[in-house]
């Protein structure tokens, strides 16, 4: 529940006077069909008494009928305002949701980011926070304008009907239909969590079957993925059919218990029609009152049904936001350089252990110079570069730039001296210089084909259409290689003063890996150069080789 709440505080953060509106038309719309239906038995009544006493040509029937048609116009007018304003509300609450979560995650740990690179951890954030639209219109919204409804009706009901008849009307739709809401809810908890569950799963798989329908072409595997896809999608119809059930048993039961409240209803005020001489009218407008309140509980059969879905949702986008909320303390002035480095006596725990990857390493990596870092693959190059960036903190030791530690720098200084390249770089779908311009917004064509000929990528982009050459999703349309150099080139892009490079002569000939190298020490000759390798290692030129 407090991972709703936190949720819904975020959605309503800038929202709140819009979400106000759209809940008082929600509320009017209920009152006011509440009132005509009142209204209406009322007139009902009164004319069949007025016409059976023979005094019905001295009734006045214009003044109920004008208040009968400005009611139900105007509950026809405020339905459409509550439509109107609470999806214009819901769809703002969900940019200020999305926002948010993607500002708090701009400052999440680094092995954070990681763990949601993957195509399924992606899925699941989209889909839990497209789930949570329906936390205000159906929950929030249904559930405080029934109550205010019904409240709002019994005071009016124990004015001029009978205090006794308002709480009878008041308890079965608050207390009854809060019963049947609860009960259906722990029924259907844990199947809505799977239904959402399957539904993310099939969806992953449907993305990954249309991303890799080439390579399972032409490895004879498509039937296969075909299939899985299909059980899955299976699975979820068939859990989605018994979440079903439940919410229809669920609007039974909430029928029921409207029927029930509306029989109390009406022997009470039958019964204080025949023993206390109360207006046969009076008490017809708290039996169809009792009537149109049926229409407040309707929608709570679906947030029965999907309340598991959106507390799992909120519960999870919830974490994400607060694995964000730390903030870089860069407390310190801004050092005139980020140089020398001096690694002091350094250590690394594998990510999600106590146990040491890298052990009391101490290093200094001067402006001009050139390290390999050299270990076979899953031994703490890349931990270390990420150390050395700012983005993994040490057990113990350790990392100074110029003086100052990571703590004491402010993050966006840091990120003006230090650029780490990692082995997945991002790339995304547009143009090779909406690609570039990533890391350097401003920068003019010129600066653009300059990095792209450091990285040795100029020559094969003049043959296609240049910084205009278009990209698919994560780069598609580039070679693994070219790729890599891409990224390489946004990186130099940045000029940093420290750059560290996770292997980055993958997918290179030797010849081309020691061309890229070469133009990247004389595109940066002050820089302090830190390239990760397992393999290949004797194409780079380096001033110091460290072992891991």
């Amino acid at each position: 529940m407090s991972a709703l709440v936190h949720i819904l505080r975020v959605m309503l953060a800038g929202n709140r006077a819009a979400f106000l509106r759209g809940a008082a038309l929600s509320a009017l719309v209920l009152v006011m069909g509440t009132a005509l239906l009142g209204l209406s038995g009322w007139f009902i009544t009164a004319t069949a008494i007025a016409g059976l006493a023979g005094v019905g040509i001295a009734f006045d029937v214009f003044r109920p009928s004008a208040m009968i048609r400005f009611l139900a116009l105007g509950r026809a007018a405020a339905r459409y305002g509550e439509r109107l304003l609470t999806h214009d509300a819901t769809l703002a609450a969900l940019a200020s949701l999305r926002t948010t979560l993607l500002a708090r995650l701009s400052s999440a740990p680094f092995l954070t980011l990681g763990r949601l690179r993957s195509g399924d951890g992606l899925n699941r954030i989209t889909a839990d926070v497209d789930a949570l639209d329906a936390l205000p219109l159906r929950v929030v919204l249904p559930v405080g304008a029934a109550l205010t409804t019904v409240t709002l009706s019994a005071l009016m009901i124990g004015w001029l009907v009978d205090p006794v008849t308002a709480l009878i009307l008041w308890a079965g739709f608050t207390l009854g239909g809060a019963a049947v809401t609860l009960h259906g809810i722990r029924a259907a908890r844990a199947l809505s969590e799977r239904v959402e569950s399957l539904a993310q799963s099939h969806r992953a798989q449907a993305i990954d079957l249309i991303a890799a329908r080439d390579d399972l072409v032409a490895t004879g595997r498509l039937s296969a993925a075909l299939a899985r896809a299909e059980e899955a999608e299976n699975d979820r119809q068939a859990a989605a059919l018994r979440l079903d059930r439940i919410e229809r048993a669920t609007g039974r039961n909430l029928s029921l218990v409207a029927g029930l409240t509306l029989a109390a209803v009406v022997w009470q005020s039958g019964a204080l029609v025949l023993d206390a001489g109360l207006e046969p009218t009076r008490a017809a407008i708290a039996i169809f009152a009792a009537l149109a309140l049926n229409e407040a509980l309707a929608p709570l059969r679906r947030l029965a049904a999907n309340f598991g879905r959106l507390s799992m949702a909120a519960g999870r986008v919830s974490s994400l936001m607060d694995a964000g909320q730390g903030a870089w303390p860069g407390t310190a002035q801004v050092p005139e350089t980020a140089l020398p480095v001096r690694i002091e006596r350094l250590t690394l725990h594998r990510p999600g252990t106590t146990l040491p990857i890298v052990s009391d390493l101490s290093l200094t990596l001067e402006g001009g110079t050139t390290t390999l870092l050299t270990a076979p693959s899953g031994q703490g190059k890349s931990t270390l570069l990420a150390a050395i960036a700012g983005l993994i903190p040490p057990a113990t030791g350790d990392v100074i730039l110029g003086g100052v530690t990571h703590a004491d720098w402010p993050e966006g200084a840091l990120r003006q001296r230090i650029t780490l390249l990692p082995q997945r770089a991002a790339l995304i779908a547009g143009t090779v210089a909406e690609n570039l311009r990533l890391a350097a917004p401003d920068a003019p064509d010129a600066a653009l084909w300059a990095a792209l000929e450091t990285a040795e990528l100029a020559q094969v982009l003049r043959g296609r259409d240049g910084l205009d050459t278009r990209l698919g999703p994560r780069g598609v349309g580039l070679s693994g290689g070219e790729s890599r150099r891409l990224a390489l080139a946004r990186a130099i892009l940045t000029e940093p003063e420290v750059l560290l490079l996770d292997e980055p002569t993958e997918g290179l000939d030797g010849a081309t890996a020691a061309r890229v190298l070469a133009n990247l020490r004389a595109a940066l000759p002050a820089a302090a150069l830190v390239i990760a390798a397992h393999r290949d290692t004797d194409q780079i030129e380096a001033h110091r080789i460290v072992t891991l």
